[in-house]
Parts: structure tokens; C-alpha cells; sequence
């Protein structure tokens, strides 16, 4: 591999770019530009390996840039959100808020927008700066741009095959890159399930069956006047299951328990997209979004929109509700959107509770952003925010109940790892894309550092989505003699034979350890991680106290200081103190957690 230079990627006068992994794309007789480190997958390095190659720097390196982009981004969305509302509106002659459409479309169009802009600066980058620009592009075959739902678009954009389309028809409508074909690929739209909608492939038909014949009546009763109660409408809560059932008493209500349905997968027509979006001035990205929204835009908000909205007006949920209330719901959950956003169209007020770590302590999230743009009322895990007055500290959902566990003497050092899309996503303080790379050198560096005896106890516990980083693999090749769970085992069951816990990125599962009472390190690398101001002080009182730290062989040392006591240490004050305090602000259950969950819903 060299370094980017146009002395070094032409062959007459040409340089040759690949945006994916789709090796039928890649030049072989020539020097080639990959424009990021996504297209070199670990498993197929005997292939790359032996290429002549150079790599693109990343538009995204200069950290300081990407809260820019999300405040362009936002820019770019709330004048184009008002404009696809009015579209819809007359596609469907129905006449509903912008808001409504916010709670329906508006998750897809913020993300979707998200991606479109990674992958047209890495294009135009590529057009500014190599001498005559020219890719190899998979001939695209007859399969629809559009996914059938919010779910399979969000597995879409994971995959190499969507992603060099997108890239494609972005450098050859809008850059200089000369783009040439090649073989056709496979459908890059597959239908895709959501976990909770492929129950019936994991339960045998007898337990399902015997499981409906309990939903069922609770949902019925559940929609009865008698039962209505607070009014109050829970989905996708976080809560457990006896949380939920005794919060639903509390509010005199009957639990509803409504069964999944797969909205039906509506195919997409040339017809029915042969319309744009009205854009008022010359910026050229809000124009390439505003052509390629109608090309992308899911089957289920357009096609299949009418059969979708009806199965959604049937659901299991309380009929008119005061209160609508979620976790997650408002993601990928299409039919619950559509429920909950003509709630709200009339009159109901929409609650999210905070589903994950990470929230109120970031420099910036643009989940948080969506989340707070769409709420009426968002309850946090005991944050604040001066500027925002809807974060609302409450009780965590996800954290109400769970047993606080005594330190133990022996077990293992479980060392728990993220991973992440290898393309840019949702914007937030995490590495991005080919920094991934970056985070995962930093596991193997804690390994490293570790003493013998710790070593011989590490179970490394990956992330159940491997999104392409071949991580088994790598941790096989370097670490042979260590541990690794692939992450199909509960992580509370792991937890309970753990010594200690090793947290390894900002999000939720320090959060549960602490709530356990888990003794626990922390290591990640702040210029990847950054903070909000407001968040800094807590973290730092972590710092004090040894339990993070900002690099993992600084992190290891304190691991094999601890490791012949861990509880002493955990149980010291100074410990305590920083798990206490920081835990009421980022994990906050308290006393009477479902009374005060019922407060933060009912009391307007």
C-alpha cells in the first residue's frame, strides 16, 4: 500500500476509485484508489493484499466537521420535511400535520439524509482530488431502489451492494467521475423481519398458539372503556415484563400485549415515484437529496401506504388514548408510527423514554435530536438539559428491577466490545466508518497489556452484529489463546460468574453494570468519544476515582493492580462515591421507580 498521491494512482492520466467491497468492481491490472477502508474486509485480505493500492484519507478524520454537517443536515431536513409532508398529503388525499408525518417519515428522511451526505463528500472529495476519476460500477438490474420499510432500509444501508449503487448513481449524476459498468449484482433489497416479528420461526406453533390465546383476550380487554384507566399507551417501554404489567395496574389498566404483524411488502412503481421536491435555492445537496427521496423513499409510506395505515388503525393498542408512550418504537416500528402519529394528530400526547446509554452525555446525537423533535414530553435517565425542556429525569425503564449483585473474588475479566456499520449512520459522538478500525486496535492493545494470570481468565465478549469487520477472525488470528463470546448469550448471564466487567465505548451496558453493582472499568478514546460540556465533570469524577480511563494500557494497569481483590477495591469509598454519583445522573432508578414513571406519564 502507498500514500495518495496523483503521481502515484493514474495510469494514463486516470485514477481508478472503488467505493465497496464488491471485488468485480475493482481493477486488477492497475493502481486503484479504495476511498475507504469499508471495501477491505479482514476475511478477503489474501485478495487486496496483493493489489497495488492506496486508501482515500476520510472527510470525517477532522472530528471538528461533523457537528458542522449535523447542523447542515438539520438544516437540509427541516426544509425538505415540510415539503415531502405536502407530497404524501396529496399522493394519499389525506390532509395531515407535518407533525404526523414527522412521527412517520421523519426517522427515515433524518437518516436517510445522513447517509446521502458521508457518501457524496467521499465522492466529491474523490472528484477534487484526483486527476480524471473514474469507477467500475455494477450494472444495476431491475430490482427497486425502494426497501418495503423502515427495518429492511436500515439492513440495507449495511450492505456493500446498496451502498455501491447509491455511490454510483451519486458520482454519475453529480461529479465529474466517469462511471463505467459491469456485471449485474444481486437484489440488494431482500425482505427483511424485525426480531420480534420473526417470533413465529423460534417459538414451536403450539407455543404460539397457547401465547395467543392469552394476547389476545388482554387485548381485547385492554381497548374496553372500563379498562382505559390513565389512558396511557405503552410499546416498546424497555420495561420487563412484571415492570409493565404492575406499572399498567397503577394506572388501572389492563396490560396490552398486542401481537407483532409484518405490514404486507408492497412492491414499488416507476409510476407512483414520477414526482420531486421543491427546493428554493442552488444548494447542490439539497437538490441530489430532494431527486433521490422519491427514488429511496420506503414502499410502505408510498405503494403500500393505505394497506399499512389500515392494519395500523386495527392495532391491539388503547383506543384513543391520552398518553402514548415508547422506547424504540419510532424507528423501524412502522405500524406503531403510523398508530401513534394519528394519536397525536388527535390530541394525544407522545412520550419517549430514553431507550439506551449514551443520551445527554454526548457532544452531539442525532437520534437525540430526532427523539426530543417529535416528543411531548422526553424522559431521560436523570439528565437535564436547560436548553431542553423536555427532557423530563425519570426512573430508567430499561433499569428498573434489575438485581444488584455481591462482588465476586474469582471469575472472569469480561471485556465487552461494540461494533459498528462500516459506513457512516446515524451522527454521534462514536468512530465513524472506517474509525472503527481505530477502536478495534485499541481491544487488542488492552489484551496485550494485560498480566498472565488476568489473561487467563479474559473472555472477550463481541457484539452480536459483526456488520462486516470479521472480528471472530481477527481476535482467532492475534489472540488464539483468548476467550471470545460471539454474543448470542444473554450478557446478564455472563455477568454473573464476572470478576469484573471491562465497558469499552459510551453506551448502555456500564450502565447496567453499575445498576448491578458489578464491579467495573471503563477504557475509550476521547477524541472519538467527545463528551458534552455539561456531561464532562461526571465522567471525569469516574477518571478520579480509576474507573475510566482514556487508554487501554492505562486501563490493563489498573486491571492487574485490582485483580487479586477486586471488591476491595469496588467497595472503597472513594469507588462508591464516583458509581453513586455519576449513576444519579446517567442511571438514575431511585425509590418508587414505577410510581414516579406513572407521575412522568400522567401529570401534565
Amino acid at each position: 500500500m502507498s500514500e495518495v498521491t496523483d503521481s502515484n494512482t493514474t495510469k494514463g492520466d486516470r485514477t481508478y476509485l472503488v467505493t465497496s467491497a464488491l471485488e468485480r468492481t475493482w481493477p486488477s491490472d492497475r493502481h486503484i484508489v479504495f476511498l475507504g477502508q469499508w471495501c477491505l474486509r479482514y476475511s478477503r485480505r489474501e485478495v487486496w493484499s496483493g493489489l497495488d493500492y492506496s486508501v482515500a484519507p476520510y472527510h470525517w478524520d477532522d472530528r471538528a466537521q461533523i457537528p458542522k454537517d449535523l447542523e447542515y443536515i438539520n438544516d437540509i431536513y427541516e426544509a425538505l420535511l415540510p415539503e415531502l409532508a405536502r407530497v404524501l398529503n396529496e399522493i394519499h388525499g389525506v390532509s395531515y400535520s407535518v407533525r404526523y408525518w414527522r412521527i412517520v417519515v421523519g426517522s427515515w428522511l433524518y437518516y436517510f439524509s445522513q447517509v446521502v451526505m458521508d457518501r457524496w463528500r467521499v465522492l466529491q472529495c474523490a472528484s477534487e482530488s484526483y486527476s480524471r476519476p473514474t469507477l467500475l460500477r455494477v450494472t444495476p438490474d431491475d430490482t427497486p431502489l425502494a426497501s418495503p420499510n423502515s427495518a429492511a432500509f436500515l439492513r440495507a444501508t449495511e450492505s456493500d451492494e446498496w451502498n455501491e449503487r447509491l455511490c454510483a448513481d451519486i458520482a454519475d449524476q453529480w461529479t465529474n467521475i466517469e462511471v463505467t459498468k459491469t456485471q449485474q449484482c444481486q437484489v440488494i433489497n431482500r425482505p427483511f423481519r424485525l426480531k420480534s416479528e420473526q417470533a413465529g420461526n423460534v417459538r414451536s406453533s403450539i407455543l404460539r398458539i397457547l401465547y395467543s390465546m392469552v394476547v389476545k383476550p388482554l387485548d381485547w380487554l385492554a381497548q374496553r372503556r372500563i379498562f382505559y384507566g390513565e389512558g396511557v399507551s405503552l410499546h416498546s417501554d424497555y420495561l420487563s415484563r412484571p415492570n409493565r404489567f404492575a406499572l399498567s395496574v397503577l394506572m388501572r389498566q389492563v396490560p396490552s400485549m398486542s401481537l407483532p404483524i409484518q405490514l404486507p411488502q408492497t412492491d414499488a412503481r416507476t409510476a407512483s415515484r414520477a414526482w420531486g421536491l421543491t427546493t428554493a435555492d442552488g444548494d447542490a445537496f439539497k437538490n441530489a437529496l430532494a431527486v433521490l427521496i422519491p427514488q429511496y423513499l420506503p414502499t410502505c409510506f408510498l405503494e403500500g401506504f393505505e394497506q399499512a395505515q389500515a392494519l395500523a388503525a386495527h392495532s391491539g393498542w388503547i383506543r384513543n388514548p391520552r398518553v402514548v408512550m415508547t422506547a424504540n418504537a419510532f424507528d423501524s416500528d412502522d405500524r406503531w408510527k403510523l398508530w401513534a402519529a394519528e394519536q397525536v394528530d388527535k390530541g394525544a400526547k407522545l412520550v419517549i423514554a430514553q431507550h439506551g446509554g449514551g443520551y445527554g452525555s454526548q457532544q452531539w446525537s442525532a437520534m437525540q435530536n430526532y427523539e426530543m423533535s417529535i416528543s411531548d414530553r422526553y424522559l431521560t435517565w436523570g439528565w437535564s438539559d436547560p436548553q431542553e425542556a423536555k427532557a423530563y429525569p425519570a426512573p430508567a425503564t430499561k433499569l428498573v428491577g434489575m438485581r444488584v449483585r455481591r462482588p465476586r473474588r474469582t471469575g472472569k475479566c469480561v471485556q465487552v466490545t461494540a461494533s459498528l456499520p462500516r459506513q457512516s449512520y446515524w451522527m454521534f459522538g462514536a468512530p465513524i466508518g472506517p474509525q472503527v478500525h481505530d477502536y478495534i486496535d485499541d481491544q487488542f492493545r488492552f489484551a496485550a497489556a494485560l498480566n498472565v494470570n488476568v489473561r487467563e481468565d479474559l473472555l472477550v465478549r463481541l457484539y452480536h452484529r459483526d456488520y462486516g469487520w470479521d472480528l471472530q477472525q481477527r481476535w482467532q488470528d492475534r489472540e488464539p489463546t483468548i476467550a471470545t463470546d460471539p454474543g448470542r448469550q444473554r450478557l446478564d448471564r455472563i455477568l454473573r460468574e464476572a470478576r469484573l466487567y471491562v465497558a469499552t465505548y459510551n453506551a448502555t451496558t456500564f450502565l447496567e453494570s453499575f445498576t448491578q453493582g458489578i464491579p467495573t472499568v471503563i477504557f475509550w478514546d476521547p477524541e472519538f468519544w467527545e463528551l458534552s460540556i455539561e456531561a464532562k465533570p461526571y465522567f471525569d469524577v469516574l477518571r478520579q476515582a480509576g474507573i475510566l480511563f482514556d487508554d487501554p494500557v492505562s486501563c490493563a494497569a489498573m486491571v492487574n493492580s485490582i485483580w487479586d481483590d477486586v471488591p476491595a477495591w469496588w467497595e472503597s469509598p472513594d469507588v462508591q462515591s464516583a458509581v453513586i454519583s455519576f449513576s444519579e445522573r446517567f442511571a438514575h432508578v431511585g425509590a418508587r421507580p414505577l410510581g414516579r414513571l406513572k407521575s412522568a406519564l400522567i401529570d401534565w
